[in-house]
């Protein structure tokens, strides 16, 4: 289970309560750690973009991608709806990946989201990292 971001947070409050504009980005990128994030965008250790056939992958921002939010226990919650699928990967990613993130840049960016992946994957020649319909939840704060 993941949360949305200070920064998503702030814009969310900022928008409703105090009638700030907010314009989501077209795309969301989707990205992957090999260690902790925290909820400030720190913490991100990311494969090499560009090596080894990392890239982060580019997921259109509707609402067939990431259909409505939900309620669950009391908690607001999106999920991915359609799969996503790294591209293959032509050598090893580095360290085990534990952290998954959602972010507005295929490089650099400012983190949207971010979420512990419910089992850590090393990524060697060969491998397709893939997330599931449904397999990834966030929550605001």
């Amino acid at each position: 289970m993941g949360t949305f971001s200070e920064d998503t947070d702030k814009k969310v409050l900022d928008h409703y309560i105090g009638a700030q504009a907010l314009t989501p980005p077209a795309t969301i990128y989707v990205g992957v750690s090999s260690t902790t994030i925290a909820g400030d965008g720190t913490g991100i250790t990311e494969p090499t973009i560009g090596v080894n056939g990392y890239a982060r992958v580019a997921v259109t921002n509707n609402n067939t991608n990431f259909p409505n939010a939900t309620i669950v226990t009391a908690k607001a919650q999106k999920k991915n709806g359609t799969a996503i699928t790294f591209p293959q990967a032509s050598g090893t990613w580095g360290a085990e990946l534990t952290d998954v993130f959602l972010v507005d840049g295929a490089t650099g960016g400012t983190m949207l989201a971010y979420a512990v992946m419910s089992v850590p994957k090393t990524i060697t020649t060969g491998d397709t990292l893939n997330f599931a319909i449904d397999s990834l939840t966030f929550r605001l704060g």
